[in-house]
């Protein structure tokens, strides 16, 4: 359930920190929790949306860290190219033909439902908009990795990742107020493999050439390859490097 409380060694254990560093965050206030009946304690749904933030955020040896020691516990094999199995051809736009951030989304939303592996496409929106509100997901580097804040098997029937761009880009948010022009959807029946999902994408948008790439493809079939493509070469280059 989205709204579980989790105990500090439950918290830890979701967040892969160890119990020092967690308690580290807990002194500084510098991750939500709360204390009942001397107890401290935390929302999942609270890690979740600060974890992604934090995730985001990361300078690129900390995002690192982060993708060697979350693939420790739980599938999948980091030394895979799992992102890859969650798109196909039909799931890159080459032209997404909206310029505002509700329309955008939308229009993301409407082509994840298209594809079979979500439910409720008004759910969707709703919860992409509701975690844009609470923190933009638009990055540096024209770049934007909108994603919801619930990750259920009720809402998506599989994993799979959407791929968008729009020539010249548009405002969205993005940290350094340049225009974003590529858009990923990744969606994801599970929490961790969410993290892992965003965890991945951010360090192949930093160590590798993906978003140029994608941006020279000509149409959907070579969005697709230069993805394939790219993500082989990040676990061959730099996983355990």
């Amino acid at each position: 359930m989205q709204y579980t409380t989790l105990t500090i060694e439950e918290a830890a254990e979701y967040l892969h920190l160890d119990m020092r560093q967690l308690n580290k965050l807990i002194q500084r206030r510098e991750i939500p929790y709360e204390t009942i009946r001397g107890q401290v304690t935390f929302r999942k749904n609270h890690l979740r949306d600060w974890s992604t933030t934090r995730i985001l955020a990361f300078k690129e040896k900390h995002l690192h860290d982060f993708h060697v020691q979350a693939h420790k516990i739980q599938e999948p094999d980091r030394h895979q190219t799992f992102l890859s199995a969650f798109l196909s051809q039909d799931f890159c736009i080459d032209y997404i033909p909206v310029k505002s951030k509700p329309k955008i989304l939308n229009y993301l939303a409407d082509q994840a439902f298209d594809t079979g592996c979500v439910c409720d496409a008004g759910e969707l929106q709703s919860l992409l908009l509701e975690r844009e509100e609470l923190c933009p997901t638009g990055l540096e580097g024209g770049v934007a990795i909108p994603h919801t804040r619930v990750h259920s098997e009720y809402l998506f029937l599989e994993n799979f990742l959407i791929i968008g761009r729009i020539p010249g880009g548009v405002p969205f948010g993005a940290i350094d107020n340049k225009k974003t022009d590529l858009f990923f959807l990744p969606c994801t029946m599970d929490d961790k493999l969410h993290l892992y999902t965003i965890t991945r994408l951010a360090l192949m948008l930093r160590k590798t050439e993906l978003a140029d790439r994608l941006r020279e493809a000509e149409d959907q079939e070579e969005m697709y390859e230069a993805f394939i493509k790219t993500e082989a070469e990040f676990v061959e280059k730099f996983v355990d490097k």
